[in-house]
């Protein structure tokens, strides 16, 4: 995969965030992230900021989250379905041991893969191709 113009990650978990931007940052030079705590600022972003002017995007999406999961997140972008398609790869990022969550992340159009949590070196370069 080529180098995304952008990183997008949305996870409850404020030191989760903080240790993948950091291993982002370290593996792909000179890259942009954004981090999410609240699924709903991450939404209006994409809907508003993202929207306007899409570029290469991959998310990583936690999906057990307390406001909103990662699956009812993705249902809520359906409205920019063709935006989204285009421009976003979405990787779900989770600590859930659940088969049912990796397979549904197998059969979704637009989850890409599921990832265990933590990140390591590991699976960024497996994603990134480095």
């Amino acid at each position: 995969m080529n180098k995304p113009e952008l990183i997008i990650q949305i996870d409850d978990d404020e030191i989760n965030n903080f240790i993948n931007e950091s291993l982002f940052k370290s593996k792909l030079k000179n890259v942009n992230v954004k981090s999410f705590t609240d699924p709903n600022l991450a939404i209006e972003f994409i809907k508003n900021e993202f929207a306007s002017s899409p570029i290469s995007t991959i998310v990583f999406l936690d999906i057990n989250m307390p406001e909103m999961s990662g699956w009812e997140l993705i249902e809520e972008l359906k409205s920019h379905f063709n935006i989204i398609k285009e421009y976003m790869t979405f990787y779900i990022i989770s600590s859930s041991i659940d088969s049912i969550d990796k397979s549904k992340s197998k059969d979704h159009p637009l989850v890409k893969d599921f990832v265990s949590k933590p990140l390591s070196t590991k699976s960024i370069k497996e994603i990134f191709g480095i």
